[in-house]
């Protein structure tokens, strides 16, 4: 069945029992194998951890261009170290991208004028250039002759990381109209729980529908499979995630804010 429908992969991170503690992890990004794509939720929180000092040290173009070259050595630096749980997920590796999410601030603010005169037209076509390339990155240096060598793998990273920073840079000075309307706003609001449960989601209606129609009969009609799946899962995450935002993050984020204003005496 598994090679019939799934990359045996896909059932490699459920090969053992998932109790609470491995559940409550994963979420954490202590571990992934109950929910992959939250690896880096953990090098998001050690990233948390430094970008006070990041900030601090980078207060102008020249530094948080030093800053970004130094995190870039790191980064080339960590294929060639052991793997071990104090480089879990090869963090260091990925510090370089916040560094030069610094870096794109500045360039932006040194290239405010030019920026200014870009036409409209010009803009949007380029952010939707830019966004192309970055979405199909590694298909594209594959088609160029570089193989993907895995996870954390720097040249991959400092293409992406170029093509974000120019999009970023791009997107700055340009007018927020799309980003303001009603229902990006409502997706912002919602993006944090897509991310942390589309996997597990995906799972859990791929299983359910092997238990509701059978392995064989969906394996004879595999893109009507896929599509099924496809859209199953998207509304189901999407109502998970308006719940848990409702229900969850609002409330705390709330709490989070009124606290702090009592905190500050406002």
């Amino acid at each position: 069945m598994n090679g019939a429908l799934f990359e045996p992969s896909f059932f490699g991170h459920y090969s053992e029992p998932v109790g609470p503690f491995k559940i409550v992890a994963s979420f954490l990004g202590l571990i992934d194998k109950a929910n992959p794509p939250t690896w880096s939720i953990f090098v998001e929180l050690i990233a948390s951890a430094l970008l006070p000092f990041f900030v601090l040290y980078a207060r102008d173009l020249t530094r948080a261009a030093v800053l970004s070259a130094g995190l870039l050595v790191v980064s080339f630096a960590m294929p060639l170290l052991p793997e071990t749980h104090l480089f879990l997920y090869r963090w260091p590796a990925f510090m370089v991208n916040f560094a030069v999410g610094i870096l794109a601030l500045h360039v932006a603010l040194q290239l405010r004028p030019q920026l200014a005169r870009l036409p409209a037209s010009v803009s949007l076509v380029a952010s939707v250039g830019l966004f192309f390339v970055l979405m199909n990155g590694r298909a594209l240096m594959d088609a160029a002759g570089y193989t993907y060598s895995g996870h954390a793998d720097p040249v991959t990273n400092l293409f992406e990381m170029a093509v974000s920073m120019a999009l970023i840079v791009l997107l700055l000075e340009a007018a927020p109209k799309l980003a303001t309307t009603r229902p990006l706003k409502i997706l912002g609001d919602l993006s944090y729980g897509i991310y942390l449960i589309h996997f597990p989601m995906l799972f859990t209606v791929a299983a359910g529908l092997v238990l509701l129609f059978g392995a064989d009969l969906l394996a004879a009609h595999s893109d009507l499979f896929a599509l099924s799946l496809a859209i199953v899962t998207t509304l189901a995450v999407l109502v998970a995630s308006a719940l848990a935002w409702r229900f969850l993050e609002k409330p705390m984020i709330d709490a989070g804010r009124r606290l702090s204003n009592r905190i500050d005496g406002r």
